[in-house]
């Protein structure tokens, strides 16, 4: 009997979606947009978008729509697109609409992953008239970083992605490990850098790994469910 009545109420449910008149999907005639719409990864504050780059002719371009956290300035001619972000606002996945005769194109946008440090460097009552970070911040070069004297401290703002980097500071022109870290690591040259650690790891992370292998099958296992993180 109940296999009767499923039966019964399958058939019913085709024969109503049968009779509905299926709308046709609405797509522009041609695409106006090249390639495969790479998703722009968002710098910390600005990125810079070159609307060429997926929209050949921008002359085309009606509106274009940006998701909250975002704010955005065109240029006069229409091909460049600068995006300001609002870390504290914007969802790690969203979308740039850009719309063009009545339809949507959407691109990704995903959200930085840096966050903003600040370095202090006290120099212990010693006086400098220059004073730079030399490491894996800035390629190794300290014109890149110069830090701002700020009372007794030499200071400057840092934008990075969670993780270690191996620096020293540069006193004057002299390269040196930075007396007042409480991290260093051997370079693998003979000495040793300091170390600077930005933000913190997540140690309950889901991690995948492999146990052992032979010609016919891989072992894996896992570590941290990420059910309970």
């Amino acid at each position: 009997m109940l296999k009767n009545v499923i039966l019964f109420l399958s058939i019913a449910i085709f024969l109503v979606s049968c009779s509905q008149e299926l709308k046709p999907l609405k797509m522009p005639k041609q695409s106006h947009l090249v390639g495969l719409a790479s998703p722009i990864l968002l710098d910390f504050d600005e990125t810079i978008v070159t609307l060429t780059d997926y929209f050949p002719n921008i002359k085309i371009i009606d509106s274009i729509a940006v998701p909250e956290g975002i704010t955005m300035e065109l240029s006069e001619d229409q091909s460049v697109l600068t995006l300001k972000s609002n870390p504290t606002q914007l969802a790690a996945l969203s979308t740039l609409n850009v719309w063009i005769e009545g339809f949507s194109y959407q691109i990704l946008l995903k959200k930085s992953v840096k966050i903003k440090y600040k370095f202090s460097f006290d120099p212990q009552g010693k006086k400098y008239e220059k004073v730079q970070l030399a490491g894996e911040i800035n390629a190794w070069n300290p014109a890149n970083t110069k830090l701002i004297k700020n009372g007794e401290l030499w200071e400057t703002e840092l934008i990075l992605a969670t993780g270690n980097y191996q620096y020293q500071v540069v006193l004057d022109g002299t390269w040196m490990l930075d007396p007042t870290a409480t991290d260093s690591i051997d370079n693998g040259m003979g000495g040793y850098n300091s170390l600077l650690k930005i933000g913190e790891s997540n140690s309950k992370q889901p991690r995948l790994f492999s146990i052992s292998d032979n010609n016919e099958q891989i072992s894996i296992s896992a570590e941290n469910n990420c059910t309970e993180l």
